[in-house]
């Protein structure tokens, strides 16, 4: 089951820039849903819009299976999210912050004390959100987006401008929330190794177009079936004519030919013609592709 859906969503700033063209999001419920992208590829304004916080221009958006237009209320009060940057009074304390917020949303004062325990801020006591470090901050603002039992959390780069250690604990908390309380996570970010290292699927957008969205290993596996087969030979001119007139498609590249991937059995039946032949195999091999050449692939590609 997907929690949140959107179809065909698009928008434009103006006639001539479109910034989202028909994105369709499936984000399945329990999961930690990467939604990566170079910055300025459209992913904030994607959020905003699931949120209500941009005005709607073309498609559906679907939340817990309700349509945003007709039932917003209802989807905000189930949803945490965090925009941008924290929206905290810095005057404040963490808990002082907490219970403006609580009040606001009528929700169980009680929960002030979890969603800082939860968060790892419960010992800050009377110190200032102004002498907070960014990590903190952010941290705070995700407890104010879990005062409510949230059933989706929303964030925008929530790792953005931390060092390694903000990064871990940001990670290692989203990891929790989503384990322990069963939360679904939609998460922007242009950081290929922190998704990776978080998220079960994910959706990649460039310039506006969503060029994949499924698992990691579905993204491998996709790369994997666009890749080609490296052969080396003692001539590689002659081995060429040989194969193409056998059909088989086959283009020369330097001192190198390259053949589409086949399955191994024509594979092996090509390397003993070959041979057969007379010709010297040098090499037969395919490029290792790493996650992060894939997405640089896709959207250099798009």
């Amino acid at each position: 089951m997907y929690l949140l859906q959107t179809e065909a969503l698009s928008y434009q700033f103006r006639k001539e820039e479109t910034i989202l063209n028909n994105i369709h999001l499936q984000v399945p419920e329990g999961s930690i849903y990467g939604f990566l992208g170079p910055n300025g590829a459209g992913k904030t304004t994607t959020l905003k819009l699931v949120l209500g916080l941009l005005r709607k221009q073309k498609g559906k958006v679907r939340v817990f299976g309700k349509d945003l237009d007709l039932e917003r209320l209802s989807i905000l009060q189930q949803t945490g999210a965090l925009i941008e940057s924290p929206s905290i009074y810095l005057h404040l304390t963490a808990r002082e912050n907490l219970l403006l917020y609580q009040r606001i949303y009528q929700s169980d004062p009680g929960r002030i004390s979890h969603v800082l325990e939860l968060t790892g801020l419960s010992q800050t006591g009377n110190k200032r959100c102004s002498s907070f470090s960014l990590g903190m901050k952010q941290r705070l603002a995700i407890a104010v987006a879990l005062l409510h039992h949230p059933r989706l959390l929303i964030l925008d780069e929530p790792t953005n401008g931390l060092d390694p250690s903000g990064i871990i604990e940001m990670r290692e908390l989203l990891r929790s929330l989503n384990r322990n309380l069963g939360i679904t996570i939609l998460i922007s970010s242009h950081l290929l190794s922190e998704i990776e290292k978080l998220a079960t699927h994910t959706g990649i957008i460039d310039k506006g177009n969503l060029v994949f969205q499924g698992t990691f290993s579905q993204l491998m596996k996709q790369q994997q079936a666009a890749c080609r087969l490296f052969y080396q030979t003692n001539d590689n001119l002659a081995a060429q004519t040989f194969l193409r007139l056998r059909n088989i498609e086959v283009e020369l590249e330097q001192d190198t030919m390259i053949l589409p991937i086949l399955p191994r059995e024509e594979i092996a039946k090509i390397n003993r013609d070959l041979i057969q032949e007379g010709f010297d195999l040098y090499q037969v091999y395919t490029p290792e592709t790493s996650l992060e050449q894939t997405f640089m692939n896709l959207i250099n590609h798009n």
